[in-house]
């Protein structure tokens, strides 16, 4: 008798894993905002903000509210989605579907990452806030923290010139920060021509920095704050 239930209970397991496997696709999203897709607990622009998606990054749609709303000239519905190892509300306005990409021109770096906050991966050894860098359309702004006890904040304007999916930034401004030993030190330094250089791996982004006296980066995966 119990080999007998065993096939009804293996082809209705199998079942569910081709019709899981042909419907999941069906789920999947792109974040379609060129500043990045902004991530909420609830499903409104009041809502807290969990995190923000980059351009292009891939989601999973869990589920839709009823109402079309307009945000921002985009017409669509509240969405709950995943991203990584988060969940909560975009406008699904600003969500693509592959077809949508089908005739789209490719998006340079620089307009991907303007009104980002980069960190970097550390190793073991490192501060968590070593580096923060932001670029905007007007300029770049940051802070780094400082060997021997100290930080420093920066800011300045910025020339671009992107080549075979390289993003290189010339950095020109002001760096102010402060060493703490005994006393305070307090400092002010130009940053002249100082490069920062990204680039896209597999959906990742990589940066070269330096600006010192800042811990300096090479080709380190960088993470969005």
């Amino acid at each position: 008798m119990k080999k007998i239930l065993c096939a009804p209970v293996i082809i209705i397991s199998l079942f569910f894993i081709i019709s899981s496997a042909i419907t999941a696709p069906e789920n999947l999203r792109y974040a379609g905002a060129k500043a990045g897709l902004v991530m909420r607990e609830t499903p409104d622009t009041a809502g807290k903000k969990i995190t923000l998606i980059p351009l292009d990054e891939e989601v999973t749609l869990l589920e839709e509210k009823n109402d079309t709303v307009t945000i921002a000239g985009k017409t669509g519905k509240w969405s709950k989605i995943t991203w990584k190892d988060k969940t909560g509300w975009v406008f699904g306005g600003f969500l693509k579907k592959d077809e949508d990409y089908a005739t789209m021109p490719v998006v340079p770096i620089l307009d991907r990452i303007k009104g980002m906050q980069f960190g970097f991966v550390l190793n073991d050894d490192e501060r968590a806030d070593e580096i923060e860098i932001t670029i905007d359309n007007d300029g770049f702004n940051g802070s780094c923290y400082l060997h021997g006890s100290g930080d420093a904040k920066f800011s300045g304007t910025y020339k671009s010139s992107e080549k075979g999916g390289t993003l290189t930034l010339i950095l020109n401004g002001t760096l102010k920060g402060s060493y703490i030993t005994e006393t305070e030190e307090k400092f002010e330094r130009k940053i002249t021509r100082s490069k920062f250089i990204i680039t896209m791996k597999d959906d990742k982004y990589y940066g070269t920095l330096d600006i010192s006296p800042c811990e300096s980066f090479k080709e380190r995966e960088m993470t969005i704050k």
